[in-house]
């Protein structure tokens, strides 16, 4: 049985690999138009704040016991999947607090998610 947060970090770390690869093609085109660079430039230097997010929100719960935790920012919505049956509401609320702080979002737009 494939294990659903090892298979989502795989796929997401192969889809930034090539959406990188991608943006780098448009960056540095002999013939690249101004705007366009300018906008690949802007998207990878989003990509990599996103990224940078996740890894210190990933470390942070890591560090406080949550194994395996796997994590998805954009601009608009956070995502937490952890390696539990289930969560208590304390849980919930602190998780809820560090992402919320660490992303700028509103508790809306932050998903949390026990994966057993």
């Amino acid at each position: 049985e494939e294990d659903p947060i090892a298979a989502f970090r795989l796929e997401r770390q192969q889809l930034r690999a090539r959406q990188e690869a991608q943006l780098e093609d448009i960056i540095h085109a002999v013939d690249g138009d101004a705007g366009n660079i300018a906008r690949a430039k802007a998207q990878l230097m989003d990509m990599m704040a996103f990224a940078e997010r996740e890894l210190t929100l990933e470390g942070i719960l890591q560090s406080r016991g949550y194994e395996d935790a796997l994590v998805t920012v954009s601009a608009s919505s956070a995502n937490v999947m952890l390696r539990r049956k289930a969560l208590t509401q304390r849980e919930t609320a602190v998780i809820l607090d560090l992402v919320l702080r660490e992303t700028g979002l509103t508790a809306g737009n932050v998903k949390i998610i026990p994966v057993k």
